[in-house]
């Protein structure tokens, strides 16, 4: 094994020869190893051989795996799982959680005690969100650190995870500190596209909108050079988002087209078409969003489609159809209380028409209500409504004071 691993398993043998109730006396006598050479193996200053590690690990009545068959075995079992995670393959849990229990001290007790922690590590924040587990598997590994100091891609591994764990809780800037300081470590397959990739979204969330797109556009290249499709699809799909979500509609479009003309997966093809039907919208595209949406089958259709579609008739003045839709959309839509209200917000704008008063007091009594869970779009949704009427009213004060909120 490493030499760096040979140290740390020497530097072991006395907490377990303590753990046991042996003295070094004791143990030498029983091993047959010269006490001085243990003596000196525990405070590691000998790099004893793998096959005396062993024997000294037996003695105490631990099983030290060194044999290549074995070790083999085990590290394919980590290699498949970890390229599973990177490549979103889809992963049976409870093979997983029975791979990691009853094969845990074959791995700790082994030279691939850190790749195991890792892994693990990477599967517990990724798939468990197991807190309590999370943070004792997190510091088993900065102890390993501590005392085996991780290679580059190691650490680099190690630190992307803590970003996502700091991200799975909306800490965006303590993540972005763990993201970045694990892309600083250099370009390692398998790992560096996937610390680019969570850097970019924590970007995103943060409104570092140009730094997002453009490590992105890296993590793209380092999937496209593994061969990582589902990764490569869900990374051009953030950056389309990303454009769309600030305004950048035609870079957007032309992303989301490119991404409907490759994508085989039905159900990602759907997501992805009502993106850019939402794009179309912002775009006050109508007619395209709507055609978008009259060829989607209504199997296909969730609450926001429905939503979408009565939006659009409503914009193209097509108030007679806009309203043969509310009912189902109000239907479909009962548990989605944001959007159920802004298709009923659209039914009173409908049936309010000459009425501008009873429409400004809904819009403003809704907002106020729904601000507090209202998204950027769900709040530019009510504030562009309110903008535009008070501008017809001529009561730009009125306007203004939503247009800064806006």
């Amino acid at each position: 094994m490493e030499e760096r691993l040979s140290y740390y398993f020497g530097g072991e043998l006395r907490k377990l020869r303590e753990k046991a109730g042996f003295s070094l006396k004791q143990l030498s006598k029983i091993s047959s190893v010269d006490k001085g050479y243990l003596s000196r193996i525990e405070n590691q200053l000998r790099s004893p051989s793998d096959s005396l590690l062993a024997h000294l690990y037996q003695s105490l009545n631990y099983n030290l795996i060194i044999e290549d068959f074995v070790l083999s075995d085990l590290e394919k079992k980590l290699n498949y799982l970890y390229r599973d995670l990177v490549y979103d393959n889809p992963i049976e849990e409870k093979a997983t959680d029975d791979l990691f229990e009853y094969h845990f001290d074959s791995y700790i007790y082994s030279p691939l005690i850190i790749k195991f922690y890792l892994i693990y590590y990477v599967w517990l924040v990724t798939k468990k969100h197991d807190i309590p587990l999370i943070l004792k598997i997190e510091d088993r590994l900065n102890e390993l650190n501590q005392k085996i100091k991780f290679y580059p891609q190691e650490l680099q591994i190690f630190l992307d995870y803590q970003g996502v764990r700091y991200k799975n809780e909306n800490n965006f800037k303590k993540a972005i500190t763990f993201f970045e300081r694990a892309k600083d470590l250099g370009k390692y397959p398998y790992s560096f596209g996937m610390v680019c990739y969570h850097l970019g979204i924590a970007y995103d969330r943060s409104s570092r909108i140009v730094e997002a797109i453009d490590i992105q556009k890296t993590a793209l290249a380092c999937f496209i050079e593994e061969g990582n499709h589902k990764r490569q699809l869900y990374t051009k799909t953030h950056i389309a988002n990303t454009y769309s979500q600030y305004g950048n509609y035609e870079q957007a479009d032309l992303w989301y087209k490119q991404l409907l003309n490759n994508c085989n997966n039905n159900e990602i093809y759907e997501r992805i078409k009502r993106n850019l039907i939402w794009n179309n919208i912002k775009r006050k595209v109508y007619s395209e969003a709507l055609e978008l949406l009259l060829n989607t089958q209504e199997s296909n259709f969730t609450s926001l489609s429905y939503y979408l579609l009565i939006l659009c008739f409503y914009k193209l003045h097509d108030y007679k159809s806009a309203m043969s839709w509310i009912h189902k959309g109000k239907e479909e839509s009962i548990h989605d209380l944001i959007t159920y209200s802004k298709i009923d917000t659209i039914e009173k704008l409908i049936i309010y028409d000459d009425n501008p008063n009873l429409i400004i007091q809904h819009l403003e009594e809704t907002y106020r209500q729904l601000n507090p869970c209202l998204d950027i779009e769900g709040k530019q949704f009510y504030l562009q409504l309110l903008i535009d009427i008070y501008e017809k009213q001529n009561r730009l004060d009125k306007a203004f004071y939503y247009q800064k909120q806006l």
